[in-house]
């Protein structure tokens, strides 16, 4: 069964076919498969981790935002070998489209218990190595792990530079297979961020003296001398 996110909906497919809607997913942030009869994912951008059934029924509420230390979302989830644990990325208010410097935390599926785990990165995943993959600044970095007590040990290690990825989401495109084998998508993670330009209809270009960000929705004044733009997701 593969599990995969399409017009708004958490949904599986057989080999054979078959195809099963599970969940509403505005703005998903990442899913996992916790054991072959349960999904682990973070339907919204802003928001906790959950968790349902493959053969469908009510979801399950794993993290709660704490509003109160800033929290934003949890996005991102993995689940650990043995399918108790389920490490995510903890996003901020205060930075909302930046998540280099998260910490990564743990959550028991069975009991809600929460742990820390690591802080300053985004997107950890566990690898039959031992190590907690994770990255930090475009960066694919390992640490020493015991998925037993949760705890890192050592200094991270860069592994890969030039990881492609998603600098606002926190998102980086990369995975490993079982025998240590990985693939990844080389790039820049700031790579979704834009320049702004002025341009007249003869081609002319004038560069708005701003920070690169992810601009989105401008529109001009009437008189042309001003634009409004949204910034951020």
């Amino acid at each position: 069964v593969i599990a995969f996110q399409t017009n708004n909906w958490l949904k599986t497919v057989t080999l054979g076919g078959g195809t099963a809607q599970l969940a509403r997913m505005n703005d998903p942030r990442g899913l996992d498969w916790a054991d072959n009869a349960t999904i682990v994912y973070t339907p919204d951008s802003v928001g906790g981790v959950m968790e349902i059934a493959a053969s469908g029924g009510a979801a399950r509420t794993l993290t709660t935002i704490d509003e109160k230390a800033g929290e934003r979302t949890h996005r991102w989830p993995h689940v650990l070998p043995g399918g108790q644990w389920v490490l995510f990325t903890v996003g901020t208010s205060a930075s909302p489209d930046h998540y280099d410097d998260s910490w990564i935390d743990a959550v028991n599926r069975h009991t809600g218990e929460r742990r820390r785990v690591l802080k300053g990165a985004s997107m950890a995943k566990y690898a039959p190595s031992g190590h907690l993959l994770f990255t930090h600044n475009a960066t694919l970095f390992a640490v020493p792990f015991d998925a037993d007590s949760l705890t890192v040990s050592g200094t991270p290690v860069s592994v890969m530079p030039g990881i492609g990825g998603d600098w606002t989401t926190g998102a980086a495109h990369v995975a490993w297979s079982a025998n240590g084998t990985f693939a990844y998508v080389p790039g820049d993670q700031r790579g979704g961020l834009r320049q702004l330009e002025w341009a007249d209809l003869k081609g002319a270009r004038q560069p708005i003296t701003l920070p690169a960000s992810l601009y989105n929705d401008m529109r001009i004044s009437p008189d042309g001398t001003r634009v409004a733009v949204a910034d951020g997701t």
